[in-house]
């Protein structure tokens, strides 16, 4: 029960660090645009979203609880392509995570085909954005 208590625990601050990061994208957008996608947070500077939102929007940019293998945070604006990711819009945006215990609303997070294709090929299963 206490390993389980911990999965909650990193869920819920999974959930509050993309929480974050959402209001912080939006606060952004109304002095620039939505920074370009980045990919993995464990890539130098967190895929270079570190310039766009540090230290004028958020204080620091976090870091999953885990921060190993496939438990790392991921940024896409929406006008990404590559593969089977599609042009949807710049307007748009995710942040993504993987958590150990999602729920049937964390599922319902991934809305669109850029969701899925997200979830499909790197296992993310819950997401925030517009």
């Amino acid at each position: 029960s206490l390993n389980g208590a911990r999965v909650k625990a990193r869920d819920t601050k999974r959930r509050l660090d993309l929480g974050q990061m959402r209001n912080a994208s939006e606060i952004l957008s109304l002095d620039h645009v939505y920074p370009a996608s980045a990919g993995w947070f464990n890539n130098p500077n967190h895929g270079y979203i570190d310039d766009d939102f540090v230290p004028t929007y958020i204080s620091v940019i976090p870091d999953d609880p885990l921060n190993t293998g496939s438990n790392v945070y991921m940024y896409w604006r929406k006008d990404y392509s590559s593969g089977c990711l599609t042009n949807i819009s710049s307007e748009k945006y995710a942040f993504y995570a993987k958590l150990e215990s999602p729920s049937a609303r964390d599922l319902a997070t991934l809305t669109d085909s850029f969701d899925q294709c997200v979830a499909t090929t790197w296992g993310m299963n819950y997401r925030v954005g517009n």
